[in-house]
């Protein structure tokens, strides 16, 4: 009974606090009026993106950026949707969008006092290059920060920087 309790509560509170997946229906709704209707995207939610972005395809990215850079010739990969709410997302892809929760790697550190939370912070500001940022959706607190980032970005990917 603890288990369900503590399952219920934090479904509540996720509830509760409209935090959920929220953005990523405007977003795919977003591409679905205007991403050409044979572009494939690779999305940290890739699930959710083609449900709302259909008939796109949709692909979960790379562990590395060498596989991802090869994977988006090998499928003509144009666009990119980073968001906050997959933890199971490479850490190389989490650009100017930090998780809804810090990686416990992280986390850990600002706990411990090794890093400041704003430290913590600025490990996601470093945005690859070969992108640019085309729409944002939505508003969320940077987690131990004060700060606030979009929930999804949208990229286009500049295929002929891609060496």
């Amino acid at each position: 009974i603890p288990l369900i309790f503590i399952s219920y509560t934090g479904g509540v509170a996720n509830v509760g606090s409209m935090s959920g997946f929220e953005q990523l229906e405007p977003a795919g709704n977003w591409m679905d009026q205007n991403l050409p209707e044979n572009a494939n995207i690779v999305a940290s939610s890739p699930s959710q993106t083609r449900y709302y972005a259909y008939p796109r395809m949709s692909y979960r990215a790379p562990d590395n950026e060498t596989a991802f850079k090869q994977f988006v010739k090998e499928k003509n990969i144009t666009y990119l949707s980073v968001d906050i709410y997959e933890r199971t997302q490479p850490r190389w892809l989490q650009t100017k969008a930090a998780p809804y929760r810090l990686p416990n790697k992280i986390s850990n550190q600002v706990r411990s006092g090794r890093i400041s939370p704003q430290q913590a912070a600025n490990v996601f500001e470093s945005t690859p290059s070969y992108l640019k940022s085309i729409k944002t959706f939505g508003k969320t607190r940077l987690p131990l920060t004060k700060r606030t980032q979009p929930a999804v970005i949208v990229y286009k990917i500049n295929r002929t920087a891609l060496q």
